[in-house]
Parts: C-alpha cells; structure tokens; sequence
C-alpha cells in the first residue's frame, strides 16, 4: 500500500496501528513516554508497519501517520464473526452457546466503541501542522473481561452464559493514555462501553435476524 501511495503521488497516508506496540505495561502508555516493545508477533507487525512507514516519509516525503487503536467493538461484525476473544464476550449478543475463554477473569482493557475510533481516526487524518504523528486513540475507562460479558448479557434479548478462566489473556496495559490526542486532535470519547454495547446490540439483533 505505501509503494502504491508512492507510485501515485498519493500525500498523505494514515495508518491503522495498535496500542499492541507498547507491550505489556504496568500504566497507560504514552507515545511520549514509552518506547515501543511489542510483546507478541501482531504487536512487532505494528512496529514495522509504523517504521516502514516514516522510512518512506524520510526518503518520499510521503505524509505518514498512525493512529494506535486499542480494542474496539461495535457495528461491522457479529460476534460470531469475530475474533475468539470478541465472540466470547460479545457473543451473547447474539445468543452464542458454549462461549469460553481459558483465561482473562483477571483482566482489564480499554474497549473502546468504533465510532470513537472512527471519529479520533478522522480527526487525526484531517489534522494540520501535526508535532506528533503517532497518536493513541482509545477509551480511557478500563473495565473487566467479566463486566463486557455482564453488559452483553444486559442488552441482550437471549443472553447465553460465559466461562472465563483466572489470570489474563493478552500482554497488554489496561488502555492507553490519550493525553496527546486530546490536545492535538481534541478528541475525547464520546461514547462509554455501555452506551456501546447497548447500541451494538440494536445492530446485532437487526442482523442476526438477517444471517437466519
């Protein structure tokens, strides 16, 4: 994609990274503060991506960005479309039965509604005179593997059950610190995870219903 951006004299190239880059770390990673240390092989694609990237800024004067997504759900997919960690917790949305996950009780992670990630992806994409052109776009609010599961449940007209093993599933931080989109994008997220899911959960039951 970078080499077609070249070949067609394309100016401005937003990418879609991922907190990923940061690894496992005990606070909210900063773009500012905290080097990049990926801690599985979807984290290192981040990486190179991201360099790969500003390297054709420096030789093409390609306008490179990227915007470091964290975890985000909503409208695009069912759950049974998703990922395992996705399907699990959203999947009694949609009525899913024997969801399970060995591990993950123990964890927290900023899920973040894909319109926030949609709005702070646009904001960052228009943005003129950037100082920084990596920029964190996530919830600020962490909450549970258990409580996304009890607000699935919540919104859901046949909410099935879900098992989740102790400890945790990913080498990640709770989210990310979202300090420099703020000021720079002024973005702030507008939708809480529960206001999210009740809305994804409109879209699953209008959906499944066509997948039947």
């Amino acid at each position: 994609m970078l080499e077609l951006a070249r070949l067609f004299k394309i100016k401005k190239f937003l990418f879609a990274s991922s907190g990923a880059v940061y690894g496992e770390v005990k606070d909210n990673p900063s773009e500012l503060t905290h080097p990049l240390h990926p801690s599985d092989l979807y984290g290192a694609s981040k990486v190179a991506g991201e360099l790969i990237g500003q390297q054709y800024e420096n030789h093409y004067g390609l306008d490179f960005r990227s915007a470091r997504l964290y975890f985000f759900f909503g409208p695009g997919r069912l759950p049974s479309q998703q990922t395992e960690l996705f399907k699990n917790l959203l999947g009694p949305l949609e009525g899913l039965p024997g969801l399970k996950l060995e591990k993950g009780a123990d964890q927290k992670l900023g899920f973040t509604y894909v319109k926030d990630i949609a709005y702070g992806t646009y904001l960052l994409y228009q943005a003129e005179n950037l100082k920084h052109k990596s920029v964190n776009i996530s919830s600020e609010q962490p909450i549970s593997f258990l409580q996304m599961v009890s607000l699935a449940q919540k919104y859901s007209d046949k909410p099935t059950q879900v098992e989740i093993g102790p400890g945790k599933l990913f080498p990640r931080g709770e989210t990310l610190d979202i300090s420099l989109a703020k000021e720079e994008l002024g973005f702030y997220p507008q939708y809480t995870v529960e206001e999210g899911m009740r809305e994804y959960a409109r879209w699953v039951n209008k959906n499944a219903m066509r997948k039947d």
